[in-house]
């Protein structure tokens, strides 16, 4: 019985650390003649969660999403 108690709590913690996933997601956007765009707006959606943010490039293209 105890075996199987401890399978179970291992199991859980171990899901526990799979749902908690952070990140950020950074780049650069260019026009088709590799310049830098300013003011662009990125949307990033989770296709697992549906989970949402929305950001601009700054003045030199470059973008963050955490």
């Amino acid at each position: 019985m105890r075996t199987v108690l401890l399978f179970v709590v291992m199991a859980a913690a171990g899901f526990g650390q799979v749902s908690q996933v952070n990140g950020t997601i950074r780049g650069l956007i260019t026009d088709p003649s590799g310049s830098q765009v300013p003011n662009a707006v990125i949307d990033v959606t989770s296709l697992e969660t549906g989970f949402q943010r929305k950001t601009v490039s700054n003045e030199r293209g470059e973008y963050e999403a955490p």
